[in-house]
C-alpha cells in the first residue's frame, strides 16, 4: 500500500496514484489518482498539501481523506476496493498565521535556490494555500477504530470514529513541546507514536496512550499521556 507518482510528459501533467502492491512495481488495485498540469511553483511541503491523507489497516482495508479545507471526507475501502464507509463533515475554514506563511516562504526560497531558482525555463513562484486543510493524518488503532487528525489545530487533535462513521470521542495532547505543531503521529493497531522530522530542539520519540480508558459514555476530549522516550 502506498503512493506512486505519476507523469505524463506529452500531456504536461504530473500527479500521483494511491494503490495496492503485490510483489510488482504496477498496483494492484488503486484506490485514488489525481492528474494535475505540471506547476514548477509545487513542490517540497507545498506539493504535499494538494496530496490526500491515507492509510491502511492490518486487514487490508485502506482510508482516504481529501485534501481539502472545507471539511472532513474520508473514504473507506475494502481490499477489493468497495466503498464500506463514508464520513462527510463539513467544518469552518482555519487560515494561516502570518507566522506560518512566513516560514512557507522561507522554505519555498531555500528549496527553490537549491534547484537554481528555475526548473525547465519556468519560474516558481511563491503561492501558498490560505488555509489549513481539514484533515492531517489517519490512523486504524487496535479497537477498530478510525483516528482523523485535525490540521486546522495547532496541536495533536483527532476526531475518532468507529467502522459505522458516528463520532466515538475526540482526543488531543499538548506538552508544551516547542515543535507541537510539527509532530508526526503514527496510530496503528499496536500503539501510538509520535515524533518532529525536523526538529528544532532536540530528537525525541513520544509514545502515547489514553489518559484513562473510553467507556462509550462520553464522546468528548479524551486526553493522550506523551511518554517520552
Amino acid at each position: 500500500m502506498g503512493m506512486l507518482p505519476a507523469f505524463d510528459r506529452e500531456q504536461g501533467l504530473t500527479g500521483y496514484s494511491i494503490g495496492r502492491l503485490e510483489g510488482s512495481t504496477e498496483p494492484s488495485v488503486v484506490y485514488a489518482q489525481d492528474m494535475q498540469p505540471f506547476d514548477p511553483s509545487r513542490f517540497g511541503p507545498m506539493a504535499l498539501e494538494g496530496q490526500p491523507a491515507f492509510t491502511s489497516d492490518a486487514s487490508g482495508r485502506v482510508f482516504i481523506a481529501e485534501a481539502g479545507w472545507e471539511g472532513i471526507s474520508v473514504a473507506g475501502y475494502l481490499p477489493d476496493w468497495e466503498v464500506f464507509l463514508r464520513i462527510d463533515e463539513e467544518m469552518d475554514r482555519v487560515e494561516k498565521t502570518g507566522e506560518e506563511l512566513e516560514a512557507e516562504r522561507t522554505e519555498f526560497e531555500e528549496m527553490s535556490a537549491g534547484r537554481g531558482g528555475r526548473f525547465r525555463g519556468a519560474d516558481a513562484v511563491f503561492e501558498p494555500l490560505p488555509c489549513r486543510r481539514a484533515v492531517s493524518e489517519l490512523g486504524v488503532d487496535g479497537e477498530d477504530r478510525l483516528w482523523v487528525r485535525l490540521g486546522t489545530r495547532r496541536f495533536p487533535y483527532w476526531r475518532v470514529y468507529d467502522m459505522e462513521g458516528d463520532l466515538l470521542f475526540t482526543a488531543s495532547f499538548d506538552n508544551g513541546d516547542p515543535d507541537i505543531d510539527q509532530l508526526t503521529v503514527r496510530i496503528t493497531e499496536n500503539g501510538m507514536a509520535a515524533w518532529v522530522p525536523d526538529p528544532t530542539t532536540w530528537p525525541r520519540v513520544l509514545l502515547l496512550e489514553p489518559a484513562f480508558e473510553y467507556t462509550g459514555e462520553s464522546n468528548q476530549g479524551v486526553p493522550l499521556l506523551p511518554d517520552p522516550r
